[in-house]
């Protein structure tokens, strides 16, 4: 008959692995300006380009949307190419304009992009 096996304290149980915090299992800390997080931006040089989105991989999907990303092979030997931005764009972190909503920026953008595919259909 198998032995019963021993019950983890609730804490350890939602913890993973054995000796890792919550926070090294693969999470990412936002920039955070105050108490609320960095937004990013499309910037050529130091120009915004782009308005700011919540998080750098809202900036990176609207980039590859509009057509501002390649893909390049590595040269570091890995399979797959890895994304990069063409005419040496870059992301980074950014404060909003004084009248900018990050969040209603990213929803106006969504809705755009699910209308061009309605009528794309």
């Amino acid at each position: 008959m198998p032995q019963p096996r021993a019950r983890l304290s609730p804490a350890r149980e939602t913890r993973g692995p054995v000796g890792l915090k919550p926070h090294a299992l693969g999470r990412v800390k936002p920039r955070v300006l105050g108490a609320i997080p960095m937004p990013y931006a499309l910037f050529s040089k130091e120009a915004k380009l782009s308005k700011a989105y919540p998080t750098e991989a809202d900036v990176w999907k609207h980039a590859r949307q509009s057509g501002l990303v390649v893909d390049v092979v590595s040269e570091d030997d890995k399979p797959a190419p890895r994304p990069v931005l063409d005419n040496d764009y870059e992301i980074k972190p950014c404060r909003p304009d004084p009248q900018e909503d990050p969040a209603k920026n990213q929803a106006d953008a969504e809705r755009d992009a699910e209308q061009e595919f309605q009528f794309g259909s």
